[in-house]
């Protein structure tokens, strides 16, 4: 991909399906001369600075506006009516001249018009060389740039709303704002270094540990938020565990609405974990069904567990369980209502934290006489039953406001977070050298050797420093017109 190319370029920007209007866009310097005698508005649309040329109004207008208008094709297409946004000047999204065609949401009409603009000057645009130019230009940063990407594949609204937060700078605000206080930070100790035989103090100490300390709390804190997108590249995943025969398994099929696990009173049937990704509250969610865990069989090493292959198969299948559960962003205990609590059940119950979430399976069938007043019960967070469908809605409420409040809502787009983990590592050890070399007093020259390495490795996160295979990578993802 040619970077910093200062030809004028156009793409389809609408999606390929059948929509009520097709956009072809455009720009660079040249999108008068591609636009003229293309695009033409009526009489009524001249205004005082057309100079008396109505056909061509939009090309004297010196803010960004709509313009109403007709399109004029070759033969046999001829006149069509469409409209235009023009931006005139560096004010537009790529910081150049450029325009929007709005036409007719037909794929003929979009197509010869693509044609058109071409034939008049005008090459197609590569993947995401908008996007690329608003870049190069400054508009945007680069954890701006794949925001636009994550807007474009957002598969939820959760991954939407992350990818409209990083767009509007969630990421780039704090980036930007840690890597101005080092740059002046820096600039103010190489000044002290120039002027070493001088009796000035560019920055005192107290403020430079300040400085240091505050942009190292950003550093931190951003690479957490990196840290919990590398632990969650997908759905929060919601493990549904209990006793065999607690009713997981149909608990689990209810709330995918559909009849994934097997389903029987045979305890056990379950012997591995089963997996299915649905929507709650507008977010995807990954649901396991692990295998009944019985405690007397988890633990390794008993003579009796190990006698057959059927019970190393159930050993393993606890194994697998467990470790789901470990994994997991929220835990489902499942407690059969119809039987007396059980003394395990009764101990998870008072271990239960935020990641846990105890509710009564099979609450249509009459509750166990121990059950009245037991302890441990009011730990119960709902009753449910997959039969009749009661408490399932609840459920799926109560499953959404967990997650949300453990932090599983993602702040950082995959891409960004993949690619500027390592950088932000840097800066941050980068970071602690400097603190500890400026509260120990070794020397401002160390001091500063530090802070280039932290601006470098900032800077390569917003996009400052970058190398040009890393923006192929990065805009290679984008789809054309984009």
């Amino acid at each position: 991909m040619q970077l910093g190319a200062d030809d004028t370029i156009v793409a389809i920007a609408s999606p390929a399906s059948t929509l009520a209007r097709g956009i072809v866009r455009i720009s660079g310097p040249r999108v008068k001369d591609c636009l003229a005698g293309l695009f033409v508005t009526g009489a009524a649309e001249a205004d005082d600075s057309a100079e008396g040329d109505a056909d061509s109004a939009w090309r004297h207008t010196k803010v960004a506006r709509w313009w109403e208008g007709t399109v004029r094709l070759p033969p046999p297409l001829g006149d069509i009516p469409a409209g235009m946004i023009f931006w005139p000047d560096s004010r537009s999204y790529t910081r150049q001249p450029a325009a929007e065609l709005h036409l007719p949401g037909c794929s003929p009409l979009v197509d010869a018009c693509l044609e058109e603009v071409c034939r008049r000057g005008a090459r197609l645009a590569e993947r995401g060389e908008f996007t690329l130019r608003a870049f190069l230009a400054g508009r945007i940063d680069l954890t701006q740039a794949e925001a636009v990407l994550g807007v474009i594949e957002a598969a939820t609204e959760d991954e939407l709303e992350t990818a409209l937060r990083q767009l509007a700078g969630n990421l780039a605000e704090p980036v930007a704002e840690a890597r101005q206080s080092l740059i002046s930070a820096l600039a103010h100790l190489e000044a002290g270094l120039d002027f070493v035989d001088e009796d000035i103090e560019f920055i005192g100490h107290a403020e430079l540990l300040e400085t240091l300390s505050k942009c190292l709390e950003q550093v931190e804190h951003m690479l957490k938020q990196m840290e919990r997108r590398a632990h969650g590249d997908g759905p929060p995943t919601v493990v549904f565990y209990g006793h065999p025969n607690s009713g997981k398994s149909s608990l689990f099929n209810a709330i995918c609405g559909a009849q994934r696990a097997l389903v029987s009173r045979q305890p056990g049937t379950t012997r591995d974990y089963l997996e299915a990704e649905v929507t709650i509250a507008g977010a995807t969610v990954r649901l396991l069904d692990t295998a009944g865990l019985d405690p007397a069989s988890v633990a390794n090493g008993e003579e009796s567990d190990i006698q057959s292959p059927g019970t190393q198969i159930d050993q393993l299948s606890q194994q697998l369980g467990s470790g789901q559960l470990q994994r997991a962003a929220l835990r489902v205990l499942c407690v059969d209502r119809s039987r007396a609590c059980t003394a395990w059940e009764l101990a998870e119950l008072r271990q239960a934290d935020s990641r846990t979430l105890a509710v009564a399976t099979k609450s249509d069938l009459p509750a166990h006489a121990s059950r009245t007043g037991a302890a441990g019960d009011a730990a119960l967070a709902l009753g449910c039953s997959a039969v009749s469908g009661a408490g399932l809605e609840q459920l799926r409420t109560l499953i959404a406001d967990r997650l949300g409040a453990s932090g599983t809502r993602q702040e950082i787009v995959a891409s960004t977070a993949a690619r500027s983990r390592a950088s932000l590592a840097q800066a941050r050890d980068a970071l602690r050298g400097a603190l500890t070399a400026a509260e120990s007093q070794l020397g401002e020259e160390l001091v500063a050797t530090e802070l280039r390495v932290a601006l470098d490795a900032l800077g390569t996160v917003a996009g400052a420093v970058h190398h040009e295979e890393v923006l192929d990578h990065v805009f290679r993802q984008f789809c054309i017109g984009k």
